[in-house]
């Protein structure tokens, strides 16, 4: 019962940060919120059971992804980061980082164990291994692809989005 609701709790919180990340205005809020719903996501991966889905998903969306958008804002954008932001930037990423290390490096031993599948298993069987065992993972992984295709719509619909793009283009067109 208590993992339930730890599992409820987490996805309540996802939900809310990625609803959060589509409706706020500056997007370098909605960026650190982005970074804060990639890393609760890693959590929750983590929680089931799948470290290494864990380490790539903070590795890669809190991590490479957020630091792409941070670049593209900064160059869309045309202003400077000051000072006091980036490191305030730097120490949020650098504590997120430490936390995560200390988080996954209780059970890292484990994770590396490598389980030899048995010889000649059927890949009919593969779908009920699936839903029996990890259900709860591709529904989240399904309610992930959701709130992807959703953000990306929504940001797409945008126009000040589609404004910073077409004024980007025509800057660089001017300077070539």
């Amino acid at each position: 019962m208590v993992d339930y609701l730890i599992h409820m709790t987490f996805l309540a919180l996802l939900i809310v940060l990625a609803f959060l990340v589509i409706e706020i205005k500056d997007l370098l809020r909605a960026l650190a919120i982005f970074i804060i719903m990639s890393s609760v996501l890693s959590v929750i991966f983590y929680i089931l059971s799948a470290p290494f889905i864990a380490v790539f998903q903070l590795a890669i969306y809190a991590g490479a992804i957020a630091v792409l958008f941070l670049a593209t804002l900064h160059t869309t954008k045309g202003r400077v980061l000051s000072e006091k932001l980036n490191l305030t930037i730097g120490l949020l990423l650098v504590g997120m980082l430490l936390v995560m290390v200390l988080v996954f490096s209780v059970n890292l031993i484990d994770a590396f164990r490598v389980v030899t599948p048995p010889q000649g298993y059927p890949l009919e069987e593969a779908p009920f291994f699936l839903w029996t065992y990890r259900g709860f993972d591709i529904i989240v992984q399904g309610f992930l692809l959701l709130a992807t295709v959703t953000a990306v719509t929504a940001i797409l619909r945008k126009k000040e989005g589609v404004g910073v793009i077409e004024e980007a283009v025509e800057e660089s067109v001017k300077n070539e």
